[in-house]
């Protein structure tokens, strides 16, 4: 009675693997490597990133927030406040800090930084200003920034790892 079973579960075990290992292929297909793809891919992807990072904030989005922001984060705001990846999600899901509107006048500019690592550039600064709008500890907030971003690649994506601001008049 136990034979059946085990050519069974063996059949559909060996079904499993080949669906993952396919499924993996697939992913990967799509998920090429920084070191795969070409200079204006990259850049590309770098502005799509701050399109996602600026839109999640609008939204309150925590999910994607946290996968576009490094472990390690700062956000080191115009009037010296300093915020982790930590603090940001947590004020955001709390409601002390709303974002209403971020835009972004002009497109973003991007100038490779200097540290290679394992022979790919994976670094790359955005400076950009900015026009945004929100509530603070239930104070409204208005600011046009000049902002410099450091985003970092991590596996198959951008992260941010830095964010400085300065208040423009």
């Amino acid at each position: 009675m136990l034979l059946p079973v085990r050519k069974y579960s063996l059949k559909v075990l060996l079904l499993l693997l080949i669906a993952g290992v396919w499924a993996s292929t697939l992913y990967a297909q799509e998920q090429q490597p920084y070191s795969a793809k070409s200079g204006a891919e990259r850049v590309q992807e770098l502005q799509k990133a701050c399109r996602s990072l600026d839109s999640a904030l609008i939204a309150g989005d925590t999910i994607t927030l946290d996968l576009l922001l490094d472990e390690q984060v700062r956000f080191k705001h115009s009037n010296g406040w300093e915020e982790t990846k930590k603090d940001l999600l947590d004020h955001i899901r709390t409601g002390y800090l709303h974002y209403t509107k971020i835009t972004q006048p002009d497109s973003a500019g991007i100038t490779p930084w200097t540290g290679k690592k394992g022979g790919y550039w994976h670094d790359h600064f955005v400076e950009r200003s900015l026009y945004v709008t929100g509530v603070i500890a239930g104070s409204p907030f208005e600011v046009k920034l000049k902002t410099r971003e450091h985003w970092i690649w991590k596996n198959t994506g951008w992260r941010l790892a830095d964010r400085e601001s300065i208040k423009l008049d």
